[in-house]
């Protein structure tokens, strides 16, 4: 099983780069060249994605955090996709998520993998004295993103929380924000 690590930070980010060190430099790194944060779900279309190959194991993409996946799992390697979930603006221990990716890792490793279909994990904020999450199976969640404005004049300011969006009770994004490690099989 090839490891894909990606974030929405940038490839240069620290917490990428503590995956990859968790990872014992075993995954190939294909990450967006610039930060992306908060733009999971947008693609690009109308102009050409610019890969950098910096190395065989490490990949700058002209894009998106999804733009990398799909190049990845469709020009590159299967994989596993690891998303770190962030509460505001409390930082993140990144040794922590390390440890917990390493776990994952060896649990998914003793898995196959049918054809066409990757992991996706997300991993959870928990409170710094919390113990170590529960690794649970689950399904995607269905509810959409929350798209909620404030409107001042011909101005929009994004307010909705994600924290607290509408879910499918035992779905990825339950588990996740209930403080649990979710792993969904999905398909590209």
């Amino acid at each position: 099983m090839t490891l894909v690590l990606t974030n929405d930070d940038g490839i240069d980010a620290p917490g990428i780069r503590a995956l990859s060190k968790a990872v014992n430099g075993e995954g190939v790194l294909v990450a967006p060249r610039d930060h992306y944060s908060g733009c999971g779900h947008q693609v690009t279309t109308t102009i050409p994605i610019e890969v950098e190959a910096r190395s065989r194991q490490e990949y700058a993409i002209a894009g998106t955090p999804a733009d990398c996946v799909r190049v990845a799992l469709s020009h590159l390697v299967p994989g596993i996709a690891i998303s770190q979930y962030k509460k505001g603006k409390i930082p993140i221990d990144w040794d922590r998520s390390a440890r917990w990716t390493m776990r994952v890792i060896a649990v998914l490793r003793a898995r196959s993998l049918a054809a066409g279909k990757f992991w996706n994990v997300n991993l959870p904020y928990v409170e710094p004295d919390a113990p170590d999450p529960e690794i649970v199976f689950c399904h995607p969640c269905t509810q959409p993103l929350p798209v909620d404005f404030q409107i001042e004049g011909n101005v929009l300011h994004y307010c909705g929380n994600y924290a607290s969006r509408k879910r499918d009770r035992g779905s990825d994004v339950d588990i996740c924000l209930s403080g649990g490690i979710a792993i969904t099989q999905l398909s590209l």
